[in-house]
């Protein structure tokens, strides 16, 4: 494992986001790496693995969504739930991809997290899973907010 910074340890560590913010101003290259790589090792544990990909939700670097959906398709519910509120924070288009993965998850609440990060965007692409979901989803619950989600887009 790589040597992470006292400012990654402490945020990694850390039960609420107030020190995720000197790690987000000094933005090193090498925190960011050191991150991904706590992600895609499935030898870390999951809550370990979790806060990782919270930070990189809030790092909002194209480079982890990639690293994020991979290692949500091997977590657990919890984890996958982490992951779809990463990637909606992100809000990329590479994030919104991702999302879109995750709006079809089996999980319920998996799902719910995704709709809310696709709601955020205003892409096409965002637009296109929030209908799909609101019109394929098995539950009720889940295609009334993308809906929702499709008429505050529409100001309606």
């Amino acid at each position: 494992m790589a040597h992470l910074s006292p400012e990654l340890e402490e945020a990694l560590e850390a039960e609420c986001g107030s020190s995720v913010d000197p790690l987000l101003m000094r933005r090193r290259s090498s925190d960011l790496q050191a991150l991904k790589a706590i992600v895609a090792d499935d030898t870390e544990s999951t809550s370990r693995r979790q806060s990782a990909i919270y930070l990189l939700g809030n790092w909002k670097d194209d480079e982890a969504v990639e690293i994020i959906a991979e290692a949500s398709r091997q977590m657990d519910e919890i984890g996958r739930i982490a992951a779809a509120s990463a990637l909606g924070r992100m809000g990329t288009d590479p994030a919104i991809r991702a999302l879109a993965e995750l709006a079809r998850d089996e999980a319920l609440d998996v799902r719910r997290i995704a709709v809310n990060g696709l709601s955020r965007s205003t892409s096409e692409e965002a637009l296109g899973a929030l209908q799909a979901t609101a019109s394929t989803d098995d539950s009720e619950i889940i295609r009334k907010r993308a809906a929702a989600a499709m008429r505050r887009r529409s100001g309606g």
